[in-house]
């Protein structure tokens, strides 16, 4: 009963992501294994979500349908084995203990969008599954689980010469949030029924961006600067609302030949939250991102970085119409760099025409 009290949990969560507070809604699988340094880039799907000036670099306009992605980190065994049938107060705190300090997390997201040269719209359909155990001697679930439902249009010009790009992105969210703490006793009661601490409220955002592109030291260089959440996601409902955040950014593309031909690796800096309007993300390390990418023909592309002092990798493969992207990253969840890592994985399968 209780591994079914935790599918139950999960499958209340299937349908969007609450970001964490401080977070972008979305976040893309090229970015993460960039190390999330994407504020100067931002020349792709991901745009109305990291910098919506970067709309202004696309060349070739696409439609995606139901882009499916997965993100894991730690998902505990008891909830994929077969669930027992008794319940009781002895069982509850013994499947507990074995979870003390294991952050357990999934993420799923479905992204349809069109996109092309200044523009962008679609919809993000986003889940996310969290919850963590505490105290062994007298076990407790902190849970934070939910689900979005994200209408969002990006549009971007270029001026200058195309020197200086700048969009903005206006989102509405609707939002399903479970944040609650459980103690055994109350998994334990006759009546116990999580759903009606669900909060469901709505919200309207809006993202900028710009980005500044010249030449230094003989390559095309960028910086960029993207407000997030302007004035806050301010939900209806009773749900937590999610701080402003501003990011600054550079990239680099820098030109080299190879035995098999030139290349042009991209190389990224963000510094994340500039005035600290999260709180808890005080560390200057931890805001710091860097990343890299290779290309090594239209086919195949490697990609790098470090994400709050650890490192990220990835790689994206095109077969026709079908894209393959994987990225392995770490998020701290820790008030510093270094402290307390939760390694993740991130696959996506996308079909574009």
């Amino acid at each position: 009963m209780l591994k079914r009290l935790f599918f139950a949990i999960w499958l209340a969560g299937i349908a969007v992501e609450p970001a964490s507070a401080g977070e972008i809604l979305y976040r893309g699988v090229r970015p993460l294994a960039m190390g999330d340094a994407f504020t100067a880039v931002a020349n792709d799907e991901n745009a109305a979500f990291y910098n919506p000036a970067g709309l202004h670099w696309i060349e070739t306009p696409h439609t995606a349908f139901l882009t499916p992605q997965v993100d894991i980190g730690t998902i505990p065994a008891s909830l994929i084995s077969p669930c027992g049938t008794e319940i009781d107060t002895a069982t509850i705190t013994d499947t507990l203990r074995g979870m003390v300090g294991k952050r357990q997390y999934l993420r799923g997201s479905l992204l349809t969008d069109y996109l092309r040269r200044d523009i962008q719209l679609g919809i993000l359909l986003q889940a996310r599954l969290e919850f963590e155990v505490h105290q062994p001697s007298y076990p407790y679930v902190d849970v934070d689980s939910g689900t979005d439902i994200v209408y969002f249009l990006g549009v971007a010009q270029g001026v200058w010469d195309d020197a200086l790009k700048m969009g903005f992105s206006p989102k509405l969210v609707q939002r399903n949030e479970l944040a609650k703490r459980y103690t055994v006793t109350d998994i334990s009661s006759s009546n116990f029924d999580f759903m009606g601490d669900v909060k469901s409220g709505s919200a309207v955002g809006l993202d900028f961006g710009a980005i500044y592109t010249t030449e230094m030291m003989g390559y095309e260089t960028s910086f960029g600067v993207a407000g997030q959440n302007i004035g806050r996601l301010n939900f209806s409902g009773g749900v937590n609302s999610v701080p402003a955040k501003v990011n600054l950014g550079a990239s680099m593309r820098i030109p080299f030949d190879m035995w098999f031909g030139p290349y042009t690796l991209l190389a990224a800096l963000d510094f994340k939250d500039v005035w600290n309007f999260y709180g808890p993300d005080r560390d200057i390390p931890k805001r710091f991102h860097f990343g890299m990418e290779l290309p090594f023909n239209k086919y195949f592309t490697l990609r790098a970085g470090i994400k709050q002092s650890y490192w990220t990798y990835g790689a994206a493969l095109a077969i026709g119409i079908l894209k393959f992207s994987y990225a392995n990253y770490t998020e701290e969840l820790g008030g510093y760099g270094g402290q307390r890592g939760d390694v993740r994985n991130v696959l996506e399968v996308a079909a574009v025409f």
